[in-house]
């Protein structure tokens, strides 16, 4: 609903009197003229209201004693006009001129135009002098009931000064209006021409005790004009009409653009900004810094910025949270192409180091394909067991070969025909029978030593040299034993050593399942799923990347063992860190408060609330600072607080030196606001009832403090 000031003025004469012997009907009406401003804007109403007056015996309070209703009354320029009583059968009862000897008319508008809403009542309210009392006269009152009024003939009598006036040695009253050039008064004093204060300093004296100029409701008086008005309103949009350039900011008298913002010579702060609530969407700065969330057009004189086809950028380009993805069949063109510290791809000459280079691992997924005689090739490994592919590889799995025959080259063996075969797990050498395990047909030669410890049985053991045998059994078990603490009974030429049962081998293929006192790992190094480290992680001279699968969408979380779903710390797949908040929704969710400080710089903290489970404990959501190199007092720890006291104000409020926004410290503003987000900004008053509320002295000055208005 609009807000209304108003302006009221009662007519001199507002009844017309036709009396005759036989007590000759009068109409019961009153005339009233009235003044609307728009609270809002401080113009004249220019739209139809719903208007209520209503009677009242007191000045505030009392008893309503008539009350009448009008629908769209016309506004003209804030003036309309009206006879209350016209709208009621018989006007407005005798009686309540003869019962009440003090009147008060309450003015009521609403902006809705259906006479239905709620009405807003306008204060103070008008009290009605002797002329509408004049219904007395119908009844015959006695004449103690009027006042005397001051005759226009008596003026006109009165002898004439030097410059043809009327001179008036006392005070003037005045009950209508005063209209000066023109018949019909518009307002209490009415002139058609200029009105002038004469005076100036130090005729006016000083401020604020001026002696001339003009007083205003607040009761300053201003002796000199506020502005040069340059500006006019179509409704609810406020426009120049200046022809001119207009200027705003430091050392800008002269504005060299139809609007030209300055600042001060080596200002880089903001010079233009354009935000929706408190979100900078747009700004430009004293640096000639252009910061925007979007940009939208072809970009053909932008420049410092690659957007377009032929574009080329100096300096360093960086990508962050982001990747480049190039859809051209040309691909990405570089002379040389560095992926990290340790990996580059140049086409530049050999002598510069030109081709591939890579210090680590260079892996081949599946499927694909290696070109190239790979003559020069070293240190080549692959994660496929099943295949060999170089002098030393162990392949697993089973060999086969269909209707053909596998031949070794060099000093290892060949195999012909049957003279080596194996069937069912046993193996024969030399021919096709499978007696035992390992049948040998012919002789073995041992150009080393056989040791058994067990029994070896044999036709006849030959050597050709210096040798030991004992109880060497060709049975279907044996006993391998060692001769000394560092001599191994089983030594083979792949690594595997046993000594005194304890099995040493490079490394071990299978699931485990059936392992027991397997020692020679390493506790601080994780193995397969499900294994815990003891010590810190240290990552050197690469990364460590953590990937969430399937429907997990955790990449890392951090919990104690007793709470394993109630996170300290959890990392999403989708980029999101949250710190106690098991479930983070934005790329940062930190439950109850984040703190940030620097210690080895300064003691500055800044600290922001947004749960009532940690201090101050008010539900409330807020920001604090503090200086911990400042004493306790005077000044305190905590520099101020910005933020809400609670769940139920919508107030924003900044206190300083305090710890919350709802006690200690002192209150500097407030900002208020209802369900419709009607705003106020208040300082020095914790209730502001206007947009702009100021509850204690204010001083507009210029950059050396000299008063513009105070």
């Amino acid at each position: 609903m609009a807000s209304w000031k108003n302006t009221v003025r009662l007519a001199a004469a507002l009844l017309a009197l036709c009396l005759s012997p036989a007590f000759a009907e009068i109409t019961q009406t009153i005339n009233y003229q009235g003044f609307l401003l728009s609270k809002l804007t401080n113009l004249p109403v220019e739209t139809p209201q719903d208007i209520k007056f209503v009677i009242y015996d007191a000045a505030s309070g009392g008893t309503a004693r008539f009350s009448e209703s009008r629908c769209n009354v016309a506004v003209n320029k804030g003036r309309y006009d009206v006879e209350i009583g016209s709208m009621t059968s018989g006007g407005i009862p005798a009686s309540v001129f003869t019962s009440y000897q003090n009147l008060w008319l309450e003015i009521q508008l609403d902006s809705d135009g259906d006479c239905s809403g709620t009405y807003e009542s306008m204060t103070p309210r008008v009290r009605l002098q002797a002329s509408p009392f004049a219904f007395n006269s119908l009844y015959a009152s006695t004449a103690s009931a009027a006042t005397s009024l001051f005759r226009a003939d008596i003026i006109g009598a009165l002898p004439e000064t030097t410059y043809g006036a009327v001179t008036i040695s006392t005070n003037l009253f005045v009950q209508g209006g005063i209209s000066v050039g023109s018949i019909s008064p518009g307002q209490k004093l009415a002139v058609a021409g200029v009105v002038e204060s004469t005076g100036d300093w130090p005729t006016c004296g000083e401020p604020p005790n001026y002696t001339c100029g003009f007083k205003f409701p607040d009761g300053s008086i201003q002796v000199k004009a506020a502005a040069n008005t340059q500006w006019d309103i179509n409704g609810g949009d406020v426009f120049s009409i200046n022809t001119g350039n207009i200027a705003i900011g430091e050392n800008n008298s002269s504005p060299l653009a139809r609007l030209h913002v300055s600042t001060a010579a080596g200002d880089t702060g903001d010079i233009l900004l354009v935000s929706t609530g408190t979100s900078k969407m747009f700004r430009v700065n004293g640096l000639g810094e252009v910061y925007a969330g979007s940009y939208y057009g072809n970009g053909a004189t932008l420049t410092g910025i690659v957007g377009k086809a032929g574009a080329t950028m100096t300096g360093q380009l960086t990508l962050a949270g982001s990747s480049l993805t190039v859809t051209s069949a040309q691909g990405l063109y570089a002379v040389k192409h560095k992926l990290g510290e340790n990996v580059e791809l140049s086409s530049t000459t050999a002598a510069r180091q030109g081709g591939i280079y890579i210090s680590t691992n260079v892996w081949l997924p599946s499927g694909a394909k290696y070109y190239g005689d790979g003559s020069q090739l070293q240190n080549v490994t692959t994660n496929d067991n099943s295949k060999v592919f170089r002098t030393g590889d162990t392949m697993t799995g089973q060999l086969t070969l269909a209707n053909s025959t596998l031949t070794v080259t060099g000093d290892a063996f060949s195999v012909t025909g049957s003279t080596f075969s194996i069937f069912g797990g046993s193996v024969a050498v030399g021919g096709a029978s499978y007696p035992v395990r390992l049948t040998v047909t012919g002789g073995i030669l041992a150009t080393s030593s056989i040791t058994a410890q067990g029994t070896m049985y044999s036709a006849g053991v030959n050597s050709s040299g210096p040798g030991s045998f004992t109880s060497l059994t060709a049975a279907s078990s044996g006993t391998f034993q060692a001769f000394g603490a560092t001599q191994y009974s089983v030594e083979t030429a792949s690594g595997i050593k046993v000594n005194y049962g304890v099995v040493t081998a490079p490394y071990f293929s299978g699931n485990g399942s059936l392992l027991t006192s397997v020692t020679g790992t390493d506790p601080t190094r994780l193995l397969k799923a499900g294994d815990t480290m003891t010590g810190n992680l240290f990552v050197a001279g690469a990364s460590v990347t953590l990937a969430g699968y399937g429907t997990n969408v955790y990449a890392l979380t951090v919990a104690s063992a007793a709470a394993v779903s109630n996170y300290t710390l959890a990392v999403t797949t989708a980029g999101y860190v949250g710190v106690q908040v098991n479930s983070p929704a934005s790329p940062l969710d930190v439950r109850g408060r984040a703190q940030i400080t620097n210690s080895s710089a300064g003691d500055a903290q800044l600290y922001i609330y947004s749960d009532n489970s940690l201090p101050p404990y008010t539900g409330s959501g807020s920001v604090r600072w503090s200086n911990y190199g400042l004493s306790a007092s005077p000044g305190g720890i905590s520099q101020g607080v910005l933020g809400f006291p609670g769940s139920a104000p919508r107030d924003l409020v900044y206190r300083s030196n305090a710890s919350d926004p709802s006690s200690g410290g002192s209150e500097v503003f407030r900002i208020s606001s209802d369900d419709n987000a009607y705003w106020r900004f208040g300082i020095g008053t914790n209730s502001p009832t206007e947009r702009f509320h100021v509850a204690s002295n204010m001083l507009v000055s210029t950059s050396t403090l000299n008063p513009i208005l105070y």
